[in-house]
């Protein structure tokens, strides 16, 4: 174990490190890719883009990658 790591250990900053961590992957856990949906749907990526860009499918695009929220998929394929 590094000194950098003793000192966060014994100062309790590694335990609010890992609640992050943990935090994040809940977090990410709610969320899908592209692939993701179209793997779940049976289709091919592209289908998938396009009903992101026609809004029959609601995602958040970040520079060029675009996620959908677990709430999103649900309520499309609810209809």
């Amino acid at each position: 174990m590094t000194a950098d790591m003793e000192r966060l250990e014994e100062s309790g900053e590694a335990m609010a490190v890992d609640a992050e961590a943990e935090e994040l992957k809940t977090i990410m856990g709610k969320m899908y890719s592209v692939e993701g949906v179209a793997a779940a749907l049976g289709c091919n990526a592209r289908t998938v883009l396009n009903l992101l860009r026609s809004g029959k499918l609601h995602g958040v695009k970040v520079g060029k990658v675009w996620t959908i929220s677990k709430q999103n998929f649900e309520n499309f394929i609810q209809g």
